[in-house]
């Protein structure tokens, strides 16, 4: 609470009691746009009470002035947790990209299923119906358009190839138990299947996807890199993650790595680079100064391109989605070596028409956000390996990319648990999946889901990384001697 008041004291704004229980649980970043905002809309109003921010808010989702300032969308949910309304009997724009989802998700699970609305639901009848799963007064509820109701889960009904989180959509077959006390027995639970990007290019065609991007100068959501006319005709691109710059042990490697590849006949199209790439806000400049310094050695990479990933870990960043690029008085020296960009996390590269979707996240969030997790601990606990005695192939990492791309959002969580800077939700949209989706964790992953190649790199800080043939997305695991 401390820290609300003494941001809105920057401008001269004072609290009220409920505007303070609303704002308290924001980051410093989030509540200075919040009172940047409040402060160029209400010049005249010294005392901030909760009904004129909530028109605030309400009034900057509608806005689309690029250059207005964007506040964050955490602050519906903590308005919408301190009402009874549920998520889509909210009417305010907030909940607008859910509805959107909604719909485009029940389209595709009705061409293969019957689907019963929660308001239309009968007793002993078995029946198929798909919502929101939400969370209230610790049980399980199921949203749709017509209303809720309470789901009863035995751990022998889950199915454990997604994560079943607060604020993703799921398909459910039960029966009616209760009609006043609306409970809903399930005997099955999972989630709409994934398109096939075969079926995705025959509906919207096979031209690389028209992203909305906007025009933040702190974001770059999306870039194209077009194939040289030096280039080989087998192109390929190098993934790192950890890229830990401030540590003497990752220069090391780098230089080993950079001069491995700059004694071969071929160089890569393009690195891309995952942070955290350094642990304190004290060392970032110098953590840069000390990668451009190490390019400089190796002129043969001038045509290569360097992109660079932030990760929730560096310093220097807020933990609103999307992260913004790595700050401009960091990557100075950078830049004028003509080849390396600076993007947000998460981001959308075109390679040379291989539409790529980068995206640094942590699977064990996935996991920790499951809300069935101990059910579905005991039951993976039986079926981790199959009848040769093999390891299964339901690892976290596949969970989490078939959630996402089954979500079609590559956050699939409440806003409360991942808040998203306002205006960019459809950034976050993945409604048709990728060529190339890279979602860098701690160990080496590589998975075709659905016509798109899954990877990750592993961490550079065990020497791991992996390359990319664009030509057929054929995936290489590389390990440093």
């Amino acid at each position: 609470m401390r820290q609300a008041i003494s941001v809105f004291s920057r401008y001269s704004l004072a609290l009220t009691k409920e505007c303070l229980a609303v704002l308290s649980g924001l980051s410093p970043e989030a509540l200075s746009l919040v009172a940047d905002g409040y402060f160029r809309e209400n010049p005249t109003h010294s005392i901030v009470d909760h009904h004129t921010l909530a028109l605030l808010l309400t009034s900057t989702t509608n806005n689309t002035d690029n250059d207005s300032p964007s506040l964050p969308c955490a602050i519906f949910s903590a308005f919408d947790s301190a009402s009874n309304a549920g998520l889509f009997s909210d009417a305010s724009t907030a909940t607008f990209s859910l509805r959107s989802r909604h719909a485009t998700l029940a389209a595709r699970l009705k061409k293969i299923s019957q689907i019963t609305t929660i308001a239309s639901l009968q007793l002993s009848t078995t029946s198929l119906i798909f919502g929101l799963l939400v969370e209230k007064n610790k049980s399980i509820y199921l949203e749709d358009l017509s209303g809720s109701i309470k789901l009863r889960v035995g751990n022998h009904v889950l199915k454990t190839d997604h994560y079943f989180i607060v604020g993703t959509f799921v398909v459910v077959e039960g029966e009616l138990l209760d009609e006043v006390e609306k409970v809903f027995e399930v005997v099955m639970i999972g989630m709409v299947p994934i398109e096939p990007r075969i079926v995705s290019d025959s509906k919207f065609g096979s031209a690389p996807s028209n992203y909305a991007i906007p025009h933040h100068t702190q974001y770059q959501l999306e870039t194209i890199l077009s194939s040289p006319e030096t280039i080989d005709l087998d192109p390929f691109i190098v993934i790192l993650s950890d890229l830990a710059l401030d540590t003497q042990e990752s220069l090391q490697n780098l230089h080993i790595l950079f001069t491995g590849y700059s004694q071969s006949r071929i160089t890569p199209f393009a690195f891309l680079l995952f942070g955290p790439f350094t642990s304190s806000p004290t060392t970032t400049l110098a953590s840069f100064t000390a990668l451009s310094d190490l390019l400089s050695q190796f002129p043969i990479f001038k045509q290569s391109k360097f992109i660079f990933i932030p990760a929730s870990k560096d310093p220097f960043l807020t933990m609103l989605l999307p992260r913004p690029k790595v700050p401009k008085k960091y990557t100075e020296r950078l830049e004028r070596l003509g080849n390396c960009v600076f993007v947000s996390n998460p981001c959308r590269v075109n390679f040379c028409g291989v539409e790529t979707v980068v995206y640094a996240s942590d699977v064990k969030k996935f996991e920790r956000g499951c809300i069935f997790n101990r059910l579905i601990t005991s039951t993976d606990s039986e079926n981790n390996t199959n009848d040769s005695g093999k390891a299964n192939e339901r690892t976290p990492f596949l969970k989490s990319v078939k959630t996402i791309f089954s979500q079609t959002h590559l956050v699939p969580f409440a806003n409360t648990v991942a808040p998203r800077v306002n205006g960019f939700e459809k950034d976050l949209e993945v409604e048709k999946v990728p060529h190339l989706f890279v979602f860098p964790n701690k160990s080496f992953e590589s998975v075709v889901v659905e016509g798109c190649c899954c990877v990750s790199p592993g961490s550079f800080k065990d020497k791991r990384f992996c390359a990319v043939y664009l030509c057929g997305l054929r995936v290489e695991e590389c390990k440093l001697d």
